[in-house]
């Protein structure tokens, strides 16, 4: 996690923008606030936004709806300037439970949003003819899901990262059809092509072309031998676990029976120097995710330097997608600790819900420490 290089930026650059309470009651109350880039009219509580209210940006964006300690959550309209309308459900500012989004080049998407993603099950339309409709996981289509083509042709099956992966039907408005497997959009694997009942092409595909009549290793369980085309394909969908800092290749499908015997096995996500996603040979960092926890509804992460797997940050948070490196998009909870790549602490803070809340203590190399406290996001001066 990357959050803590910007904690000597809170503390000693930190620009405070002038907040004006013109009407009304802004702490407990009605009342309106502005800033130079937005104006809120609403109900407050303890000085937060709090029930019903409209905030305006200068840009022309708006949000219409519930608010809780100063989060747009609940029921809301949201308008982005580019014309983009979301209306649904919020939680923590972002877009989470059901809603529908529409457009401004035109299409909608409506249904389930988790943490500002389309996550779960959704219809898209993109206003001319195509649709898809099916499971989402942060933002791509992932699952099971049907396709659908102005000129008829239609695709049932599976998903993975935005890509037709996995089993599935393919039938073009010609009449051909295709039921087998797919990798990255293309047709990968064990399947048959057919028309009109007859078969055209049956076998093993490559990347989108016939290579075999034979099914080989990928349907009759015949040994996988590595120069053979049908090893490689049923090697491309394998997953990468480490049992302690072992690196162990483990088939999809083997992949239920490989964690009955090694349980801790971890899968790892690695991170360049700016936590970007990258590859473990260009990585910086790994995060390694623990088993949701149903009671504090958070996932434990701990961070490591890949150069010594020294730890590097340990959390926790709600939020699971990996691409959130920071403490707001990934909403930790509770106390969080960075440290230097030599093992020594270099800091602490507390979060509630995304937000620095209670104590955060700074430890410098010297052997000085500072400390800070946060009510909720609100940076509290010592007197």
């Amino acid at each position: 996690m990357r959050l803590f290089k910007y904690l000597f930026y809170l503390v000693f650059v930190t620009k405070v923008v002038a907040q004006d309470c013109t009407v009304g009651d802004c702490l407990n109350g009605y009342g309106e606030k502005k800033s130079s880039t937005w104006l809120y009219s609403g109900n407050f509580k303890d000085g937060r936004m709090h029930g019903n209210g409209e905030y305006k940006w200068t840009d022309g964006a708006s949000y219409v709806g519930e608010f809780r300690e100063g989060f747009f959550e609940g029921n809301g309209i949201m308008t982005y300037s580019n014309g983009v309308v979301y209306e649904g459900g919020f939680k923590f500012d972002k877009r989470q439970g059901k809603g529908k989004i529409t457009y401004s080049v035109g299409g909608s998407f409506s249904g389930d949003w988790q943490f500002g993603y389309r996550h779960g099950f959704g219809i898209y339309e993109d206003g001319k003819g195509y649709s898809y409709e099916g499971n989402y996981k942060f933002d791509e289509p992932n699952g099971l899901g049907k396709q659908n083509w102005s000129n008829g042709s239609v695709y049932e099956g599976d998903f993975k990262n935005g890509y037709r992966d996995g089993y599935g039907v393919y039938k073009w408005k010609s009449g051909e059809t295709f039921k087998g497997n797919w990798k990255n959009g293309q047709k990968d694997g064990y399947g048959i092509s057919m028309k009109n009942d007859l078969i055209l092409k049956e076998g093993i595909w490559y990347k989108g072309e016939h290579k075999s009549n034979l099914s080989g290793c990928l349907k009759n369980n015949q040994e996988c031998i590595s120069s053979r085309i049908c090893c490689r394909i049923k090697y491309e969908n394998s997953e990468i676990y480490y049992v302690d800092n072992k690196k162990i290749k483990v088939s999809t499908t083997q992949l239920i029976s490989f964690l009955e015997v090694y349980p801790k096995a971890k899968k790892r996500i690695f991170y360049d120097a700016n936590w970007e996603l990258t590859n473990p040979e260009n990585s910086k960092y790994y995060r390694v995710y623990s088993d949701y926890d149903s009671i504090s509804m958070a996932y434990t992460i701990n961070s490591y330097y890949t150069s010594n797997n020294q730890l590097q940050w340990i959390g926790n948070v709600r939020n699971n997608n990996p691409e959130a490196t920071n403490c707001e998009d990934a909403i930790c909870e509770g106390e969080s600790n960075w440290y230097y790549n030599d093992g020594q602490l270099s800091s602490k803070t507390n979060y509630l819900e995304g937000r620095k809340h209670g104590k955060t203590i700074l430890y410098l190399r010297n052997g000085e420490s500072l400390e800070l406290n946060h009510d909720k996001g609100k940076y509290l001066k010592k007197e």
